[in-house]
């Protein structure tokens, strides 16, 4: 299975909070994705993700991302 999402990360914080996300996207090999309503699981990113930050939407950047369900957590 596959789970794409669209995470949000906003301020307080935001800049830091956005290079903890992008570094651990950036990571090799699986990790754990804690799903609210799947529960946790191991999964790797799938392909590319895409960062978005729009002047209009000051304060907050959105970052797609799919990823592939290696295993239960």
């Amino acid at each position: 299975p596959r789970y794409s999402i669209t995470a949000i990360v906003s301020e307080p914080g935001l800049q830091g909070k956005l290079r903890a996300l992008l570094n651990a996207l950036d990571q090799p090999g699986p990790g754990t994705l804690k799903h609210p309503w799947a529960g946790s699981r191991k999964v790797m990113v799938d392909g590319t993700y895409s960062v978005r930050r729009s002047d209009r939407h000051a304060g907050y950047v959105e970052i797609d991302v799919t990823f592939a369900v290696t295993g239960s957590a």
